[in-house]
């Protein structure tokens, strides 16, 4: 089974502090953004890309130049996890950074996109289902990009 460590992309993107430098370095020096590794995140684990398991940081957050960074160096951008499916517009709803959702959104992310987590759904059931309080701004991007409330989860529930 892989750890974290068998990749240092991933390793980079595991840490508590996500050193967004050191990750640019790796990606200009031609460390593969689309290897797959274990991610922490979430209480539990998947295996993922290193774009996946830099998304679920909050201090220091991932910055729109970071993602950039990974789809320059040529990061797929809706590369699922293989275990639970998640995509990167996903697990960025989940978190709720909404200038990331954005900026996948422009870059031709797929708002229908939908994980086989019970808990996550579409980007639209992640963000409401992590976030209630605090992801307005993020749940009104995803509906201008066209998300639809009544697509169903894994468990048959919908974003309303």
């Amino acid at each position: 089974m892989p750890t974290p460590t068998d990749n240092p992309l991933i390793s980079l993107c595991n840490t508590d502090e996500l050193d967004i430098a050191a990750i640019g370095d790796a990606l200009a020096d031609g460390a593969d953004p689309n290897t797959i590794g274990w991610m922490r995140g979430f209480g539990y684990s998947d295996e993922c890309t290193p774009l996946l398991a830099a998304l679920t940081h909050r201090d220091p957050a991932p910055t729109r130049d970071l993602v950039r960074a990974f789809i320059r160096a040529g990061a797929a951008i809706d590369q699922r996890s293989p275990r639970r499916a998640y995509s990167a517009l996903i697990i960025a709803a989940a978190w709720n950074h909404t200038a990331i959702c954005s900026l996948l959104l422009e870059l031709g992310a797929d708002v229908h996109a939908m994980s086989t987590d019970p808990a996550l759904g579409n980007a639209l059931q992640a963000c409401i289902n992590a976030n209630a309080a605090m992801c307005l701004p993020t749940v009104e991007l995803l509906l201008a990009a066209g998300a639809r409330v009544d697509d169903p989860g894994k468990m048959g529930d919908t974003a309303i």
